[in-house]
């Protein structure tokens, strides 16, 4: 893997087989992704063999310790197409998840102020079919949180339009 671009922070060095970023003031609540684009040198299956490895290491103030977080994720070549696919694991669909109802509650809280209720319902039924997309069986805690949530938002703009209908009469 060769390093192209981090989108979302600065990087600050980057050398053969490692690149290093800094994240400031991190706090309960965050919620900032980052992507990282990386381009593949001569791939073959043997790139099956060594996986990327992600390790960030920060200081909690709470606990006054440096802390370290690991994770590793294996890519997978696919004979069938020819192409390399990287094996996206739970966490990273549910990354994935997230970031898609933070786009989702941005448009419907715009579609909220300017009165398009009926906008924002669709928003909502097209965030939800992504997820279930993501997440077919929709086991996970998390993601049926995230799916209740948007149940939630689309049951209260349906009492909306409800409320509106009813006044026009």
């Amino acid at each position: 893997l060769i390093y192209r671009t981090l989108y979302g922070y600065e990087h600050s060095d980057s050398t053969k087989g490692n690149f290093d970023m800094e994240i400031n003031h991190i706090y309960p609540g965050l919620n900032k992704l980052s992507l990282v684009h990386f381009d593949l040198n001569k791939p073959t299956r043997s790139i099956e063999k060594y996986p990327v490895r992600i390790k960030m290491t920060y200081h909690d103030y709470e606990l006054d310790k440096e802390v370290v977080q690991e994770k590793t994720i294996k890519l997978e070549w696919m004979d069938k197409t020819g192409e390399i696919e990287y094996l996206t694991d739970v966490n990273h669909k549910k990354v994935m998840c997230t970031a898609f109802l933070n786009r989702c509650l941005k448009v419907i809280a715009e579609d909220n102020v300017s009165g398009n209720y009926k906008k924002a319902i669709d928003v909502l039924a097209n965030t939800k079919a992504e997820i279930l997309n993501l997440f077919p069986d929709a086991k996970h805690e998390d993601v049926n949180e995230l799916l209740k949530q948007l149940d939630t938002y689309a049951m209260a703009f349906n009492q909306v339009m409800a409320n509106l209908s009813l006044k026009r009469n």
